[in-house]
């Protein structure tokens, strides 16, 4: 039997009613349907997708993923700019950029580590942070139309933890369990 997981930052309620501020302004601010937007329940940085996996690796995968972030220490995250994701020109999701880089990048790499030591592949193109909050039926809505979009500031996030999640099918939308956590000092 298999489990769809990945690795993902989590958001505490205070964050989360932040975030539902922001989903508001934008479902207010453009055209319903274009976009698929993300429950709120839902919102969270992917730091490491797998895919499907076989339920008893999963043991292994988290025991691989303690070893390689044991030594990660806590931090600050900060949302910033509203973003056409991967790239303005062929969009797929408008997402907050989300950093530091370098952290979330060297989190992200020791990840990967864990789960090719796992037996499983990962992705090789280099890893960019970025919140989802929504998915583009129509790519071609405007950049400019984001850029005029004014959003309330999100205060700095403390980051204690990396969550592997399993995603289950949901009536609407996927929903997440978590699996494991892995504290960071």
């Amino acid at each position: 039997m298999t489990s769809r997981v990945f690795f993902a930052i989590g958001f505490p309620n205070n964050i989360r009613k932040k975030l539902e501020e922001i989903l508001s302004i934008l479902q207010c601010s453009l055209p319903q349907e274009c976009i698929k937007w993300t429950s709120t329940q839902n919102l969270h940085i992917t730091l490491a997708f797998l895919g499907n996996i076989q339920q008893e690796h999963i043991p292994r995968l988290i025991e691989r993923s303690s070893y390689e972030l044991q030594n990660s220490k806590a931090f600050s995250l900060q949302l910033y700019r509203l973003q056409l994701f991967p790239t303005a020109k062929k969009p797929r999701i408008i997402s907050l950029e989300a950093g530091p880089d370098h952290v979330l990048s060297q989190i992200a790499n020791h990840l990967r580590q864990a789960i090719l030591d796992s037996n499983y592949s990962t992705e090789t193109r280099s890893f960019r942070g970025h919140l989802t909050l929504g998915r583009l039926r129509n790519p071609h809505i405007a950049a400019d139309a984001l850029h005029e979009i004014k959003l309330p500031t999100i205060p700095t996030i403390p980051i204690t933890e990396i969550h592997l999640f399993e995603s289950k099918p949901g009536k609407d939308q996927s929903y997440y369990i978590p699996l494991a956590r892995f504290p960071l000092k």
